[in-house]
C-alpha cells in the first residue's frame, strides 16, 4: 500500500510541545530526506507537483472558495490591523480577524468604491479572504505573505517603483476610509482588534498544471482546497482520528493545526501502530519549513540509532 504524507507543525515547537513522544525515536531510525527551502517548503509542494511552483495563492485560494478564478489575475486584499510605533507602521494581525461575514460586507463596503476608481474589483466570500481582481494586463505587485510580515514594519515588505507607489496609495487610502469606521469602534469597544486597514499579497493566476502526489487529500486549508480543485482530486476536512480512515494509504493529512495533544493520541501513536501492522508500509512526515523524513516499517530494527534530538537553537525559525 502507498505511503501517506502527515504535514506536520514545525518541528522545533512540536518537540517542545510533546519532548518525550515516541515520534522522535522513530524519526531517529527513520531516513532524513533532504530539505525543502525557498518556494518548494510550501507544505503544498509536498502534497502536489505544481507548475510553476511559486504558484499565485490569491487564485488559488480564490478557486477554492468561489470556484471561478479562471484565467483571470487575482490579488488577495485581505483584513488587517496595522499598528504605529514611535518610528514604524507594524502588522500585528491580519486575515482571520474575528469577523462576522455581516461586519466583513460592512467594512468592504467603504472599500469598494475606492478600489472601484482604481478599476480593480472587491470581493470578500470569506470573512477572513478578501480579493482583488485585476484588469487584464495589470502588473501584480509583490507584497510579503502575511506570515513574513507579522511583528514586523510593513514598509519593509511593500513592493518599490511606480507599481508599488500605486498599492501604496491605494493601502494608504484604505487606511483612512477604515480609520473611524462604526464596526472598528464597536470592536474596540468589545476589546477586539480593529480591521484599520487590508494588506494586498499573493496576485497572480492559477497554476497552469497541479499533480496530486496521492489519492485523497484531508485538509481544511484553502490553498490546498484550491489546487486539489484544479487537480480534481479527493479532499476532505480531516477526521478526528487517524483510527476513522478506512484506507489510511495513498493520502495526504495536513495536521498543521490540529493541537498537540490530539496529535499525539489521535495521529502520531495510530501513524506509529500502523506501521507495526503492515497496514501501511510508510509515512512520508514532512514538518513545517521543510524538514522531512522517509519512515518505514523495517525502520524499526534500527534500533542502535539515537532519537531525533531537539533542534539546535540556532536552527531554530528555519525549520
Amino acid at each position: 500500500m502507498t505511503g501517506s504524507i502527515l504535514l506536520l507543525p514545525r518541528r522545533d515547537r512540536l518537540h517542545m510541545a510533546l519532548p518525550q513522544h515516541p515520534l522522535w525515536a522513530a524519526l531517529g531510525r527513520a531516513d532524513r530526506l533532504p530539505d525543502a527551502s525557498g518556494d518548494l517548503a510550501d507544505p503544498a509542494l509536498a502534497a502536489f507537483d505544481v507548475v510553476p511552483a511559486r504558484f499565485a495563492t490569491a487564485a488559488v485560494t480564490r478557486h477554492a472558495d468561489v470556484g471561478d478564478a479562471g484565467l483571470d489575475t487575482w490579488l488577495r486584499a485581505d483584513p488587517c490591523w496595522l499598528q504605529p510605533d514611535m518610528s514604524s507602521l507594524r502588522m500585528m494581525a491580519c486575515g482571520d480577524m474575528q469577523l462576522s461575514a455581516a461586519d466583513a460586507e460592512d467594512l468592504a463596503a467603504v472599500l469598494r468604491p475606492l478600489f472601484g476608481d482604481a478599476g480593480v474589483e472587491l470581493s470578500m466570500p470569506h470573512p477572513a479572504r478578501w480579493y482583488l481582481k485585476l484588469p487584464l494586463g495589470s502588473e501584480t505587485p509583490r507584497f510579503s505573505p502575511p506570515i513574513d510580515v507579522l511583528g514586523d514594519d510593513v514598509e519593509r515588505h511593500i513592493p518599490e517603483g511606480s507599481s508599488g507607489q500605486r498599492w501604496r496609495r491605494l493601502l494608504n487610502e484604505a487606511q483612512m476610509s477604515l480609520h473611524q469606521h462604526r464596526i472598528n469602534l464597536r470592536r474596540e469597544a468589545a476589546g477586539l482588534a480593529p480591521v484599520n486597514s487590508v494588506w494586498f499579497w499573493g496576485g497572480g493566476r492559477l497554476p497552469n498544471r497541479v499533480k496530486p502526489l496521492r489519492a485523497r487529500m484531508f485538509s481544511d486549508d484553502a490553498v490546498l482546497r484550491g489546487l486539489a480543485t484544479q487537480a480534481a482530486v479527493p479532499i476532505a476536512v480531516p477526521p478526528d482520528s487517524l483510527t476513522l480512515v478506512a484506507r489510511p494509504g495513498d493520502s495526504v493529512f495536513d495536521l498543521r493545526l490540529v493541537p498537540a495533544d490530539v496529535l499525539a493520541t489521535h495521529w502520531l501513536e495510530p501513524a506509529l501502530a500502523l506501521l507495526r501492522t503492515a497496514r501501511v508500509e510508510d509515512w512520508l512526515v514532512r514538518f513545517g519549513g521543510g524538514e522531512s523524513f522517509l519512515l518505514r516499517r523495517g525502520h524499526r530494527w534500527r534500533f542502535w540509532r539515537a532519537p531525533l534530538a531537539p533542534m539546535p537553537a540556532r536552527d531554530k525559525g528555519h525549520a
